[in-house]
């Protein structure tokens, strides 16, 4: 078990929406056909980088998180922390200063400042993407944040030993719930404190702030640090492979075999694989974990038949509905709506802000 929390930022900044060539095979086709007539849209924002890595740094140090491991632009590391430096934010921040002229400080795509930081309870690793143009009705700063129990780090990286140390965490069903409650309510309030940093010093027409609690079922079972795998694409940071991450991740890797082999009725988490990504969500109903060898790790994982249980759309787990949702279904099956909006129809309720950008004429 870890936690996630998702913070989506909608800073005070003049905004351009401007017509794209769709990306979808079906769209591309009529947008040649119409001349150009069928177009999506996407929103540029005017952001200088220099000035939005200042704000943050602001923000982050009035929660006194000053640990950076990497800063990028456009995947281009001006910083990558891989021994574990300590206050190293204005060295960071430096850095990037030096090497980014002013040009190409306005000229960036994209931002990514990656913190740690550590408190009573938890070992944080915080993710920031800021993203100078995204789709039309995206906020263009994105925070991810994991929250791994730093009372579970290990230097040794043996499963066994650790095993023994989570013990009394799954005695009873009470005690896992109390166990959850805490740690859960930990990380929200650092997640509250985050927002109320970032309203300080960004000027911001709207956050969004969503947590969940996540479980790692591996494919197979974990006996130490070592059999750990990282991915650089993965959806929440801690897979990354970051220095000093793997002695903390360990117990994530152990998480389903005792939630298993203790019968813990679990809800409101989503299940993942060793790599973040999502196998399924288990919903408020919930499912008992000894009865399903999704959470068996000595099995191949096999998706629940019942119980509360829902899986991304892409999910090869995910049972067959037998809908195609074939291109004239709309929504975001592929499909095509002949309205206005994004179809380059007169409506253009979506970008209500956009009298600047001449595209919605």
């Amino acid at each position: 078990m870890y936690f996630k929390g998702t913070m989506t930022v909608d800073p005070s900044q003049l905004t351009h929406i401007i017509k794209v060539r769709p990306t979808k095979a079906f769209k591309r086709m009529l947008y040649f056909m119409t001349a150009g007539g069928i177009s999506d849209k996407e929103e540029h924002e005017t952001f200088c980088a220099i000035a939005v890595l200042q704000q943050l740094n602001s923000a982050f140090r009035g929660m006194k998180i000053t640990n950076v491991v990497r800063l990028a632009k456009d995947d281009v590391d001006f910083y990558l922390d891989e021994a574990g430096k300590q206050d190293d934010m204005k060295e960071a921040l430096e850095n990037f200063q030096l090497e980014v002229d002013g040009v190409e400080a306005t000229a960036f795509g994209a931002l990514h400042l990656i913190l740690e930081h550590q408190d009573e309870k938890m070992k944080y690793l915080i993710q920031v993407d800021v993203n100078r143009t995204h789709a039309v009705g995206q906020y263009p700063i994105e925070i991810q944040v994991n929250g791994l129990i730093n009372q579970f780090q290990t230097e040794k990286g043996d499963a066994d030993t650790l095993k023994k140390e989570m013990a009394s965490v799954f005695t009873d069903q009470t005690a896992y719930d109390h166990f959850q409650g805490i740690n859960r309510a930990h990380f929200a309030g650092f997640m509250g404190s985050m927002e109320l940093e970032l309203k300080k010093f960004i000027k911001v027409d709207d956050i969004r702030n969503d947590t969940k609690v996540q479980m790692v079922r591996p494919k197979s079972r974990v006996k130490s640090r070592h059999d750990i795998h990282h991915a650089t694409t993965s959806n929440d940071p801690i897979f990354y492979g970051y220095y000093g991450f793997s002695d903390v991740l360990l117990y994530t890797m152990l998480w389903s075999d005792l939630c298993h082999s203790n019968n813990i009725h679990l809800s409101d988490v989503t299940v993942v694989d060793e790599l973040g990504d999502t196998l399924m969500d288990v919903g408020e109903t919930g499912i008992d974990a000894g009865d399903s060898a999704a959470f068996d790790v000595d099995q191949p994982f096999e998706a629940p038949t019942d119980g509360d249980i829902s899986f991304p759309d892409d999910s090869p787990f995910a049972p067959d509905t037998g809908d195609s949702g074939g291109w004239f279904s709309g929504g975001d099956g592929g499909g095509f709506d002949f309205g206005g909006g994004d179809s380059g129809g007169s409506s253009c309720s979506s970008c209500s802000s956009c009298s600047s950008c001449g595209g919605c004429s």
